[in-house]
């Protein structure tokens, strides 16, 4: 789910298989839409209206009403759904945008799997400062997982990619497309 209030941007992403939950907020358009590019959504979730520029990188658009970005219901459906009295603790507190598109990605969640979410039991922000941010033209053009002719082989992710498990493949491709900038 994604927001866009002002130029600042809410983005809340959900990994249904492995109950990975994270938020971020971005400080404009074009960073929403880098980010996307590098996460390819299979569903992507607006508040009707909303003006997003030209989004090619989800196949299923949902525009969805504003009163479920509201964020006093947000933050009681995540609250409830995850079992706290409040956010503080998962040190998203202070992302209102991040907890409007959460809010109503939780709710979209609950409805298409019948309210059945039991493993998802936490909900984590992301911060750029903490990692190498790339456009849609560098990740083309240096071929980490996609090719210039649109397949992997002879990709960086390719030639790394000895995981034992899809699991561990995905965790390694979401590692190459968000390089962290701490040496240590």
């Amino acid at each position: 789910a994604a927001i866009l209030i002002g130029e600042t941007c809410g983005l809340a992403v959900m990994d249904m298989a492995s109950g990975r939950f994270n938020v971020q907020e971005l400080d404009n358009p074009q960073d929403l839409l880098n980010e996307l590019e590098r996460l390819k959504p299979s569903e992507l979730l607006t508040v009707e209206g909303n003006e997003l520029p030209q989004l090619n990188c989800a196949p299923a658009f949902r525009q969805q009403p504003g009163w479920l970005f509201d964020y006093d219901s947000a933050v009681e459906r995540l609250t409830s759904q995850l079992g706290t009295k409040d956010l503080s603790g998962f040190g998203v507190a202070d992302m209102p945008n991040a907890i409007r598109a959460a809010g109503c990605l939780l709710n979209y969640a609950l409805e298409t799997q019948r309210g059945n979410l039991p493993h998802i039991r936490a909900i984590s922000p992301e911060h750029h400062a903490e990692s190498v941010l790339l456009d849609g033209a560098s990740r083309r053009n240096l071929e980490i997982d996609i090719n210039v002719r649109g397949d992997e082989s002879h990709t960086l992710f390719a030639l790394m990619d000895l995981c034992s498990t899809s699991m561990g493949s995905r965790l390694l491709r979401r590692w190459l497309n968000r390089p962290l900038r701490d040496q240590f």
